[in-house]
C-alpha cells in the first residue's frame, strides 16, 4: 500500500488571503502613522512583500508531499532544498488531529504523529486525508501489536 497527499488548493487561497489581508492592515497602519516620505519608502517593501508572498506561498505548498506505506511515512518540503522527513510506522506512539474552525473549506488540518519525544506534523491536509491517514495508521500500529503479542 503506497498512498500520496498533496496540500489542497484550497489552502493556497485560505493562507495568501490570510496573509495579505495582514498585510493591508500594516499597510493603512503605516499611513497613518508615517510621514508622507516614510509611507512611500514603507509602501514599496510591502508591495514587493505582497508580490513575493504571492509567488512564494503557493510554490511551497505545492511542494509538500506526505507518502505512507506499510513501513515509513515519509513528508517532503522546500523548494530550493528538498526536506525528507522519514519515521517508522511501527514505532508511533500517539497520533492526532488539529483542525482548524472551517477546516473542510480552508483545509487547515495537521496530523501530528508522535514518536518517544518527537513529532512529526503532517500539514495542510484536507479533512477526509486527514482522518483517512489516521486511520490508515491505526490499522498498521493495531496489526503489529496483535502480531506481537501472539
Amino acid at each position: 500500500m503506497n498512498k500520496k497527499y498533496k496540500v489542497p488548493r484550497s489552502t493556497v487561497i485560505t493562507l495568501t488571503i490570510l496573509f495579505l489581508s495582514a498585510l493591508t492592515l500594516v499597510f493603512t497602519a503605516a499611513r497613518m502613522i508615517l510621514n508622507k516620505s516614510a509611507f512611500y519608502i514603507a509602501a514599496i517593501i510591502l508591495i514587493l512583500i505582497a508580490i513575493i508572498s504571492v509567488i512564494y506561498i503557493p510554490l511551497s505548498l505545492s511542494r509538500v508531499a506526505i507518502y505512507i506505506n506499510d513501513n515509513e511515512i515519509i513528508l517532503k518540503s522546500g523548494i530550493i532544498a528538498v526536506c525528507e522527513r522519514h519515521m517508522k510506522v511501527n514505532r508511533i506512539e500517539l497520533i492526532y488531529t488539529i483542525s482548524t474552525p472551517f477546516s473542510e473549506y480552508t483545509g487547515l488540518n495537521f496530523s501530528v504523529l508522535c514518536v518517544y519525544g518527537k513529532r512529526l506534523v503532517l500539514p495542510f491536509m484536507k479533512k477526509t486525508d486527514a482522518e483517512e491517514i489516521i486511520s490508515i495508521l491505526s490499522k498498521i500500529t493495531n496489526m503489529e501489536e496483535t502480531s506481537n503479542e501472539a
